[in-house]
Protein backbone atom coordinates (compact mmCIF):
# COMPACT_ATOMS: atom_id res chain seq x y z
CA UNK A 1 0.00 0.00 0.00
CA UNK A 2 2.79 2.30 0.55
CA UNK A 3 4.88 1.82 -2.02
CA UNK A 4 1.31 2.44 -4.35
CA UNK A 5 0.93 5.37 -2.48
CA UNK A 6 4.44 6.97 -2.96
CA UNK A 7 4.42 5.51 -6.66
CA UNK A 8 0.95 7.37 -6.85
CA UNK A 9 2.72 11.01 -5.76
CA UNK A 10 5.54 10.29 -8.19
CA UNK A 11 3.24 10.32 -11.02
CA UNK A 12 1.23 13.22 -10.17
CA UNK A 13 4.81 14.77 -9.71
CA UNK A 14 6.08 13.96 -12.91
CA UNK A 15 2.75 15.33 -14.38
CA UNK A 16 2.66 18.40 -13.08
CA UNK A 17 6.65 18.73 -14.03
CA UNK A 18 5.42 17.99 -17.80
CA UNK A 19 2.65 19.93 -18.05
CA UNK A 20 3.84 23.21 -16.11
CA UNK A 21 6.46 24.75 -19.41
CA UNK A 22 3.14 23.94 -21.73
CA UNK A 23 1.34 25.82 -19.78
CA UNK A 24 3.76 28.72 -18.87
CA UNK A 25 3.80 29.09 -23.41
CA UNK A 26 0.34 28.89 -23.72
CA UNK A 27 -0.07 31.91 -20.86
CA UNK A 28 3.09 34.04 -23.02
CA UNK A 29 1.11 33.03 -26.55
CA UNK A 30 -1.76 34.41 -25.12
CA UNK A 31 -0.59 37.39 -23.62
CA UNK A 32 1.24 38.03 -27.89
CA UNK A 33 -1.82 37.28 -28.88
CA UNK A 34 -5.07 38.42 -26.75
CA UNK A 35 -3.17 41.60 -24.88
CA UNK A 36 -2.03 43.91 -27.68
CA UNK A 37 -0.10 46.83 -27.39
CA UNK A 38 -1.95 50.41 -27.93
CA UNK A 39 -1.58 51.62 -31.21
CA UNK A 40 0.00 55.15 -32.27
CA UNK A 41 -1.90 55.44 -35.70
CA UNK A 42 -0.38 58.25 -38.02
CA UNK A 43 -2.17 59.67 -40.94
CA UNK A 44 0.64 60.63 -44.33
CA UNK A 45 -0.90 62.60 -47.32
CA UNK A 46 -0.02 64.50 -50.17
CA UNK A 47 1.54 64.16 -53.47
CA UNK A 48 4.21 62.08 -55.38
CA UNK A 49 7.15 62.84 -52.56
CA UNK A 50 4.88 61.26 -50.45
CA UNK A 51 3.86 58.63 -52.70
CA UNK A 52 8.33 58.66 -53.03
CA UNK A 53 10.46 57.40 -55.07
CA UNK A 54 13.13 55.78 -52.91
CA UNK A 55 14.53 52.63 -54.11
CA UNK A 56 13.96 49.68 -52.07
CA UNK A 57 16.79 47.27 -52.90
CA UNK A 58 18.88 49.88 -51.62
CA UNK A 59 17.58 49.85 -48.06
CA UNK A 60 19.08 48.58 -44.67
CA UNK A 61 17.89 45.15 -43.74
CA UNK A 62 16.73 46.66 -40.50
CA UNK A 63 14.43 49.00 -42.50
CA UNK A 64 13.29 46.34 -45.34
CA UNK A 65 12.08 43.45 -41.88
CA UNK A 66 8.46 43.46 -41.46
CA UNK A 67 7.86 43.79 -38.34
CA UNK A 68 4.28 42.63 -36.68
CA UNK A 69 4.24 45.81 -35.10
CA UNK A 70 4.78 48.77 -37.58
CA UNK A 71 1.98 48.43 -40.00
CA UNK A 72 0.73 50.07 -43.20
CA UNK A 73 -3.03 49.96 -43.59
CA UNK A 74 -3.95 48.56 -46.90
CA UNK A 75 -7.33 49.92 -48.35
CA UNK A 76 -7.45 47.41 -50.90
CA UNK A 77 -7.78 44.73 -48.31
CA UNK A 78 -8.91 46.47 -45.79
CA UNK A 79 -6.78 45.15 -43.48
CA UNK A 80 -3.77 46.15 -41.50
CA UNK A 81 -0.26 44.44 -42.65
CA UNK A 82 3.49 45.06 -42.06
CA UNK A 83 5.32 47.82 -43.48
CA UNK A 84 7.17 47.13 -46.16
CA UNK A 85 8.25 48.94 -49.73
CA UNK A 86 6.07 47.96 -52.66
CA UNK A 87 6.48 46.57 -55.66
CA UNK A 88 7.68 49.42 -58.02
CA UNK A 89 5.66 50.95 -60.72
CA UNK A 90 7.06 50.09 -63.79
CA UNK A 91 6.99 53.34 -65.66
CA UNK A 92 8.55 55.08 -62.70
CA UNK A 93 11.20 52.34 -62.15
CA UNK A 94 12.38 52.92 -65.55
CA UNK A 95 12.40 56.45 -65.50
CA UNK A 96 14.25 56.76 -62.33
CA UNK A 97 16.57 53.80 -62.48
CA UNK A 98 14.59 52.13 -59.53
CA UNK A 99 14.63 48.35 -58.35
CA UNK A 100 12.09 45.98 -57.42
CA UNK A 101 10.27 48.13 -55.31
CA UNK A 102 9.76 51.35 -53.88
CA UNK A 103 9.10 53.68 -50.84
CA UNK A 104 8.10 56.77 -49.16
CA UNK A 105 8.42 59.06 -46.73
CA UNK A 106 6.89 56.02 -44.26
CA UNK A 107 9.97 54.02 -44.13
CA UNK A 108 12.06 56.27 -42.33
CA UNK A 109 9.39 57.62 -40.74
CA UNK A 110 7.75 54.42 -39.30
CA UNK A 111 10.73 52.90 -38.08
CA UNK A 112 12.20 55.87 -36.23
CA UNK A 113 8.31 56.30 -34.35
CA UNK A 114 8.83 51.78 -33.74
CA UNK A 115 12.25 52.83 -31.82
CA UNK A 116 10.78 56.41 -30.07
CA UNK A 117 7.46 53.91 -28.68
CA UNK A 118 8.88 50.67 -28.18
CA UNK A 119 5.49 49.83 -25.64
CA UNK A 120 3.20 51.11 -28.72
CA UNK A 121 2.39 49.45 -32.19
CA UNK A 122 2.38 51.78 -35.08
CA UNK A 123 0.20 52.00 -38.07
CA UNK A 124 0.52 54.56 -40.90
CA UNK A 125 -2.28 55.59 -43.28
CA UNK A 126 -0.70 56.93 -46.22
CA UNK A 127 -2.87 58.88 -49.09
CA UNK A 128 -1.35 60.12 -51.84
CA UNK A 129 -1.98 61.63 -55.50
CA UNK A 130 0.96 62.68 -57.34
CA UNK A 131 0.83 66.46 -58.93
CA UNK A 132 -1.84 67.56 -56.51
CA UNK A 133 -2.96 71.02 -55.71
CA UNK A 134 -4.24 71.23 -51.68
CA UNK A 135 -7.31 72.42 -53.12
CA UNK A 136 -7.91 68.76 -54.52
CA UNK A 137 -7.79 67.62 -51.50
CA UNK A 138 -10.13 70.29 -49.85
CA UNK A 139 -13.67 69.58 -48.63
CA UNK A 140 -15.45 72.23 -49.64
CA UNK A 141 -14.36 70.83 -53.53
CA UNK A 142 -17.02 71.75 -56.04
CA UNK A 143 -18.49 74.78 -53.37
CA UNK A 144 -18.58 78.82 -55.50
CA UNK A 145 -15.73 79.73 -53.75
CA UNK A 146 -13.39 76.88 -54.63
CA UNK A 147 -14.90 76.08 -58.16
CA UNK A 148 -13.76 80.20 -58.76
CA UNK A 149 -10.33 79.44 -57.60
CA UNK A 150 -10.01 76.58 -60.57
CA UNK A 151 -11.45 78.42 -63.09
CA UNK A 152 -9.66 81.58 -61.92
CA UNK A 153 -6.65 79.15 -63.55
CA UNK A 154 -8.58 77.71 -65.74
CA UNK A 155 -7.99 74.51 -64.20
CA UNK A 156 -9.90 71.57 -65.66
CA UNK A 157 -11.69 69.45 -63.15
CA UNK A 158 -13.86 66.25 -62.38
CA UNK A 159 -15.55 64.48 -59.13
CA UNK A 160 -12.86 61.80 -59.34
CA UNK A 161 -10.45 64.28 -58.27
CA UNK A 162 -12.49 64.70 -54.69
CA UNK A 163 -9.21 63.08 -53.20
CA UNK A 164 -10.86 64.41 -49.60
CA UNK A 165 -13.98 62.66 -50.17
CA UNK A 166 -13.12 59.67 -52.36
CA UNK A 167 -9.59 58.97 -50.40
CA UNK A 168 -8.78 60.48 -47.68
CA UNK A 169 -11.44 60.57 -45.03
CA UNK A 170 -12.76 56.82 -46.21
CA UNK A 171 -9.24 55.43 -45.96
CA UNK A 172 -8.77 57.61 -42.42
CA UNK A 173 -11.97 56.03 -41.55
CA UNK A 174 -11.60 52.85 -42.36
CA UNK A 175 -8.38 52.31 -40.65
CA UNK A 176 -9.24 53.25 -37.35
CA UNK A 177 -12.30 51.25 -37.42
CA UNK A 178 -10.23 48.60 -37.74
CA UNK A 179 -7.63 49.42 -35.44
CA UNK A 180 -10.40 50.06 -32.36
CA UNK A 181 -11.81 46.48 -33.06
CA UNK A 182 -8.63 45.22 -31.83
CA UNK A 183 -7.76 47.18 -29.06
CA UNK A 184 -6.50 51.08 -27.91
CA UNK A 185 -5.83 53.09 -30.81
CA UNK A 186 -4.57 56.96 -30.95
CA UNK A 187 -4.74 59.14 -34.17
CA UNK A 188 -1.13 60.87 -33.49
CA UNK A 189 -0.65 63.16 -35.96
CA UNK A 190 -1.12 64.12 -39.53
CA UNK A 191 1.49 64.60 -41.78
CA UNK A 192 1.28 66.57 -45.18
CA UNK A 193 3.90 66.51 -47.40
CA UNK A 194 2.63 68.46 -50.55
CA UNK A 195 4.15 71.82 -51.84
CA UNK A 196 4.82 71.32 -55.39
CA UNK A 197 1.41 71.99 -57.44
CA UNK A 198 0.36 74.83 -55.40
CA UNK A 199 3.83 76.84 -56.23
CA UNK A 200 2.67 77.37 -59.61
CA UNK A 201 0.10 79.76 -59.37
CA UNK A 202 -0.08 82.80 -56.68
CA UNK A 203 -3.77 82.60 -55.83
CA UNK A 204 -2.83 78.68 -54.84
CA UNK A 205 0.30 79.65 -53.54
CA UNK A 206 -2.01 82.44 -50.86
CA UNK A 207 -3.95 79.43 -50.19
CA UNK A 208 -2.11 76.63 -49.62
CA UNK A 209 -1.16 77.00 -45.70
CA UNK A 210 -4.70 78.29 -44.38
CA UNK A 211 -6.24 75.64 -46.62
CA UNK A 212 -3.13 72.57 -44.67
CA UNK A 213 -4.41 73.41 -41.70
CA UNK A 214 -7.95 73.81 -42.70
CA UNK A 215 -7.90 69.90 -44.18
CA UNK A 216 -6.49 69.35 -40.71
CA UNK A 217 -9.76 70.82 -38.90
CA UNK A 218 -12.00 69.11 -41.31
CA UNK A 219 -10.21 65.25 -41.00
CA UNK A 220 -9.55 65.47 -37.07
CA UNK A 221 -13.58 66.93 -37.01
CA UNK A 222 -15.02 64.05 -39.87
CA UNK A 223 -12.56 60.94 -38.61
CA UNK A 224 -13.33 61.77 -34.88
CA UNK A 225 -9.46 62.54 -33.63
CA UNK A 226 -8.58 65.12 -31.48
CA UNK A 227 -7.84 68.33 -33.25
CA UNK A 228 -5.18 68.80 -30.97
CA UNK A 229 -2.27 66.12 -32.18
CA UNK A 230 0.47 67.41 -34.02
CA UNK A 231 0.12 68.66 -38.07
CA UNK A 232 3.54 67.94 -39.02
CA UNK A 233 4.26 70.42 -42.39
CA UNK A 234 6.98 69.80 -45.38
CA UNK A 235 8.01 73.49 -46.60
CA UNK A 236 8.57 73.70 -49.92
CA UNK A 237 11.52 73.19 -51.73
CA UNK A 238 12.78 74.76 -54.73
CA UNK A 239 12.40 72.76 -58.23
CA UNK A 240 15.14 73.28 -59.61
CA UNK A 241 18.15 70.68 -62.01
CA UNK A 242 21.81 71.40 -60.54
CA UNK A 243 24.57 68.92 -61.14
CA UNK A 244 24.45 67.33 -57.53
CA UNK A 245 20.67 66.35 -58.19
CA UNK A 246 20.51 65.25 -61.64
CA UNK A 247 20.98 61.49 -61.50
CA UNK A 248 18.40 61.37 -63.91
CA UNK A 249 21.02 62.63 -66.37
CA UNK A 250 22.81 59.58 -66.21
CA UNK A 251 20.15 57.50 -66.44
CA UNK A 252 18.05 58.86 -69.35
CA UNK A 253 21.86 59.23 -71.44
CA UNK A 254 21.08 62.84 -71.97
CA UNK A 255 23.68 65.73 -72.11
CA UNK A 256 23.04 69.12 -70.06
CA UNK A 257 24.90 72.18 -69.56
CA UNK A 258 25.73 72.95 -65.56
CA UNK A 259 26.55 76.33 -64.49
CA UNK A 260 29.76 76.34 -62.40
CA UNK A 261 27.78 79.01 -60.14
CA UNK A 262 25.34 76.33 -59.49
CA UNK A 263 25.63 76.51 -55.94
CA UNK A 264 25.54 79.86 -55.44
CA UNK A 265 23.05 80.55 -57.45
CA UNK A 266 20.91 77.60 -55.66
CA UNK A 267 21.48 79.44 -52.20
CA UNK A 268 20.32 83.05 -53.58
CA UNK A 269 17.66 80.94 -54.67
CA UNK A 270 17.12 79.70 -51.28
CA UNK A 271 17.30 82.38 -49.27
CA UNK A 272 14.70 84.52 -51.38
CA UNK A 273 12.13 81.50 -51.01
CA UNK A 274 12.74 81.75 -47.15
CA UNK A 275 12.95 85.78 -47.18
CA UNK A 276 10.02 86.32 -49.35
CA UNK A 277 9.23 89.12 -51.64
CA UNK A 278 10.14 90.18 -54.93
CA UNK A 279 12.54 88.34 -56.69
CA UNK A 280 14.82 89.91 -59.35
CA UNK A 281 17.95 89.49 -61.45
CA UNK A 282 19.67 91.81 -59.38
CA UNK A 283 18.51 90.71 -56.21
CA UNK A 284 19.31 87.33 -56.75
CA UNK A 285 22.74 88.33 -57.81
CA UNK A 286 22.97 90.12 -54.59
CA UNK A 287 22.17 86.94 -52.50
CA UNK A 288 24.20 84.48 -54.54
CA UNK A 289 27.21 86.76 -54.22
CA UNK A 290 27.77 87.17 -57.60
CA UNK A 291 28.10 91.33 -58.18
CA UNK A 292 30.65 90.26 -60.43
CA UNK A 293 28.03 89.19 -63.42
CA UNK A 294 26.00 91.29 -65.11
CA UNK A 295 22.17 91.10 -65.26
CA UNK A 296 22.53 89.23 -68.66
CA UNK A 297 25.46 86.87 -67.56
CA UNK A 298 23.65 85.62 -64.68
CA UNK A 299 20.12 85.05 -66.49
CA UNK A 300 22.91 82.77 -68.79
CA UNK A 301 24.13 80.65 -65.65
CA UNK A 302 20.91 80.34 -64.22
CA UNK A 303 19.07 79.15 -67.63
CA UNK A 304 21.83 76.22 -67.54
CA UNK A 305 20.23 75.08 -64.18
CA UNK A 306 17.09 73.64 -66.16
CA UNK A 307 14.78 75.35 -63.57
CA UNK A 308 11.60 73.71 -63.53
CA UNK A 309 10.02 76.60 -64.98
CA UNK A 310 12.39 78.78 -67.32
CA UNK A 311 12.72 82.84 -67.13
CA UNK A 312 10.52 84.90 -66.13
CA UNK A 313 8.01 82.04 -64.78
CA UNK A 314 11.05 80.92 -62.38
CA UNK A 315 10.98 84.08 -60.43
CA UNK A 316 7.39 83.94 -59.99
CA UNK A 317 7.56 80.94 -58.82
CA UNK A 318 10.30 81.76 -55.86
CA UNK A 319 8.15 84.69 -54.78
CA UNK A 320 5.25 82.34 -54.44
CA UNK A 321 7.78 79.88 -52.58
CA UNK A 322 7.99 82.56 -50.16
CA UNK A 323 4.62 83.44 -49.79
CA UNK A 324 3.57 79.66 -48.97
CA UNK A 325 7.12 79.39 -46.22
CA UNK A 326 5.23 82.95 -44.89
CA UNK A 327 1.99 81.62 -44.81
CA UNK A 328 2.93 78.41 -43.03
CA UNK A 329 5.06 80.55 -40.00
CA UNK A 330 2.93 82.29 -39.47
CA UNK A 331 0.32 79.11 -38.73
CA UNK A 332 3.00 77.87 -37.01
CA UNK A 333 2.98 80.96 -34.18
CA UNK A 334 -0.59 80.90 -34.24
CA UNK A 335 -0.88 76.97 -33.73
CA UNK A 336 1.09 75.37 -30.95
CA UNK A 337 0.55 72.01 -32.47
CA UNK A 338 1.73 73.15 -35.98
CA UNK A 339 5.55 72.42 -36.99
CA UNK A 340 7.29 72.75 -40.22
CA UNK A 341 10.00 70.48 -41.36
CA UNK A 342 12.42 71.90 -44.11
CA UNK A 343 12.80 69.84 -47.45
CA UNK A 344 15.06 72.42 -49.64
CA UNK A 345 18.38 71.09 -49.17
CA UNK A 346 17.57 67.53 -49.90
CA UNK A 347 19.14 65.54 -52.24
CA UNK A 348 16.49 64.46 -55.40
CA UNK A 349 16.89 62.31 -58.73
CA UNK A 350 15.83 65.33 -61.08
CA UNK A 351 15.52 68.25 -58.90
CA UNK A 352 12.07 67.52 -57.92
CA UNK A 353 11.77 64.00 -56.91
CA UNK A 354 14.11 63.27 -53.50
CA UNK A 355 16.02 60.31 -54.13
CA UNK A 356 16.12 57.37 -51.76
CA UNK A 357 18.56 59.20 -49.47
CA UNK A 358 16.48 62.27 -49.85
CA UNK A 359 13.09 60.26 -48.93
CA UNK A 360 14.63 58.66 -46.09
CA UNK A 361 16.50 61.84 -44.25
CA UNK A 362 12.47 63.49 -45.25
CA UNK A 363 11.03 60.67 -42.99
CA UNK A 364 13.77 61.07 -40.34
CA UNK A 365 12.66 64.55 -39.92
CA UNK A 366 9.44 64.19 -40.10
CA UNK A 367 9.70 62.16 -36.97
CA UNK A 368 11.80 64.13 -35.75
CA UNK A 369 9.49 66.89 -35.59
CA UNK A 370 6.89 65.11 -34.22
CA UNK A 371 8.61 63.81 -31.41
CA UNK A 372 9.77 67.78 -30.37
CA UNK A 373 6.16 68.75 -31.04
CA UNK A 374 4.39 65.89 -29.09
CA UNK A 375 6.85 66.71 -26.52
CA UNK A 376 5.66 69.97 -26.17
CA UNK A 377 9.46 71.56 -27.53
CA UNK A 378 9.67 74.12 -30.17
CA UNK A 379 10.66 73.52 -33.88
CA UNK A 380 14.72 73.35 -34.32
Amino acid sequence: MKISIHLSFILLALQAMCMAPAVAQETTASNQLGQKQPLKLFILCGQSNCEGNGDGDKLQPELSTPDQDLMMWSENEKAWKPLVPIPSNAALAKMYGLGATQFGPEISFGHAMRKAFPNHRIGIVKVAVGGTSVLLWSKDFGSPEWKALMDAENFKYNEGQNFYARLLLPQVTHAIEAARAEGSVEVAALVHVQTEADSERLKWAQEWTPRVVKLHQDLAADAGYSLGIPLVVMRPHIQIFVKEAAEVCVIHKSERCFSPYGQAILGGLRTAAEEGGAVTTERLRGLAGLTKLTDKEFESELGKMHLYRPLPACYTQMENFGIMNRGLDGQVAEHPNVVAVRSDDLPTIEGLHFNTEGILELGRRLAAAYRVKADGGQEK
